[in-house]
C-alpha cells in the first residue's frame, strides 16, 4: 500500500510539559489506523500536532509533501482534516451552517452545487441528522453533534481524517451506530487515524494500531494481534473483543 501519512521522532510540547516523545508511525491509503492508550498518554497532543495546531519538532510527510510547521489551514487544504475531542461544534448556528465551515476552504474553486451534493451526502450518512439542517446545532444530542462533528471533517474532502475520541461519553446505541459509519467510510476506502479510549471499539474497527504510553508509541501492530496481546488485554480490554 502506499503511504499516505508518514510521521518521525515527533515530539511535542505544552508549556513545560513534553508530551510527545519520539514519536514515529505511518498511515497508508485506504487504511484505519487506531491509536490508543490511557488519559495523558499524548494521543491527543498528536492528532494536534499532526493538524498544525501544536508546534512540533521532527518530520511529517503527508501525500510526499513535508507539512511540519505550516498552518492548519493548509493542511486542511492539502487532505488532513480533524474532528476534533468534544466536536467543537458552533451550537447557535445551523446543522448545515455548521457542515459549510467544514467546506471553508473549497469555495472559490468548487461550484456550490458540489458543496451542496456533499451535504446532501452528509445527511444521508448519518440518517438522524436529515430533517434537521436548519436546526441548531446546539439542540441536538450528544450524539448527534458528534455525528455532526464527523460530518463537517467529511466536508473537506480528505484524503485523511483524523478522529479525536469520537466515542467519549456517548451511549451504547450511539456507539454502535458511530461504528456503523466508520465501517463504511472504511468500506468507501476513507483513510483513518483514530485516536480513542474505547479500546475496544477502535481495535474492532482498524487495520493497525499504536499503543501510547507516557508520550511515546510502546506497542504496534496488527490490531487484531493487538486485540490478542496479552498486556493489551490486561491494560485495556478487560476481556476479548467481539468479532471483526
Amino acid at each position: 500500500m502506499t503511504v499516505l501519512l508518514q510521521v518521525e521522532h515527533l515530539a511535542a510540547s505544552y508549556g513545560p510539559v513534553q508530551a510527545v516523545r519520539d514519536v514515529s508511525l505511518t498511515v497508508a491509503d485506504n487504511e484505519v489506523v487506531a491509536i490508543i492508550g490511557p488519559n495523558g498518554a499524548g494521543k491527543t497532543t498528536l492528532l494536534s500536532a499532526l493538524a498544525g495546531l501544536v508546534a512540533a519538532a521532527g518530520t511529517i510527510t503527508f501525500a510526499g509533501r513535508h507539512i511540519d510547521g505550516i498552518a492548519p489551514e493548509n493542511v486542511v487544504r492539502l487532505g488532513m482534516s480533524l474532528v476534533p475531542e468534544r466536536r467543537q461544534l458552533f451550537g447557535s448556528m445551523s446543522v448545515r451552517d455548521n457542515l459549510l465551515l467544514g467546506a471553508y476552504h473549497r469555495f472559490g474553486s468548487e461550484t456550490g452545487d458540489a458543496i451542496e451534493h456533499d451535504i446532501h451526502a452528509v445527511l444521508e450518512l448519518f440518517g438522524v441528522l436529515n430533517g434537521r439542517a436548519g436546526h441548531r446545532a446546539g439542540t441536538l444530542s450528544g450524539g448527534m453533534q458528534q455525528m455532526l462533528a464527523i460530518g463537517r471533517g467529511l466536508m473537506a474532502r480528505p484524503r485523511l481524517l483524523l478522529m479525536d475520541e469520537p466515542l467519549l461519553g456517548l451511549a451504547p446505541l450511539v456507539i454502535k451506530e458511530i461504528m456503523r459509519t466508520l465501517r463504511e467510510l472504511r468500506s468507501r476506502g476513507q483513510s483513518i487515524l483514530i485516536v480513542e479510549q474505547n479500546a475496544k471499539a477502535a481495535l474492532a474497527i482498524a487495520d493497525r494500531a499504536y499503543v501510547m504510553e507516557g508520550g511515546r508509541v510502546v506497542l504496534a501492530g496488527k490490531a487484531a494481534e493487538l486485540a490478542e496481546d496479552p498486556r493489551v488485554k490486561a491494560a485495556y480490554l478487560g476481556g476479548h473483543l467481539e468479532e471483526r
